[in-house]
Formats: structure tokens, C-alpha cells, sequence
């Protein structure tokens, strides 16, 4: 973790784009109430500081969302 961040750090400081994928485990169980509040949230997620981007591959039983980090 620690090199990765560092990594960020570099590249932030270059000017570069830095991409967050946020998986969520559809596979976990949780009450309906929760999956609606939570799925708000989480498709928010990352609209203030960035943008969509197309996500890399994950296993299937995850959804995904990224986002571009100017």
C-alpha cells in the first residue's frame, strides 16, 4: 500500500490522472432498504472529484465504477 500511494504521490505531482476503481460485492447479503440507500451513495461516489471512466475487469459477482482523477 505504502508504494502505491507513493506512486500516486509522484504521479500527482506530475500532472498525471490518478484512476479509483470502487468494486461493491453484490454477493454480500444486506436488507433492501440498505441496497437502495447504499447503491444511491455509491453511484455518487466520485462525482465531485472526478468523472466516469471505463473500469477494469473484475469477477463477476462484483459491480464497478470509476473514476477519472484529474
Amino acid at each position: 500500500m505504502n508504494i502505491h500511494l507513493a506512486r500516486a504521490k509522484k504521479d500527482a505531482i506530475a500532472g498525471k490522472p490518478y484512476v479509483v476503481q470502487l468494486p461493491w460485492n453484490s454477493a454480500v447479503p444486506f436488507n433492501e432498504d440498505y441496497i437502495k440507500a447504499f447503491q444511491s451513495y455509491w453511484q455518487a461516489l466520485g462525482k465531485q472529484i472526478g468523472t466516469p471512466v471505463q473500469p477494469v475487469s473484475f469477477p463477476s459477482n462484483l459491480f464497478r465504477r470509476s473514476i477519472f482523477w484529474p
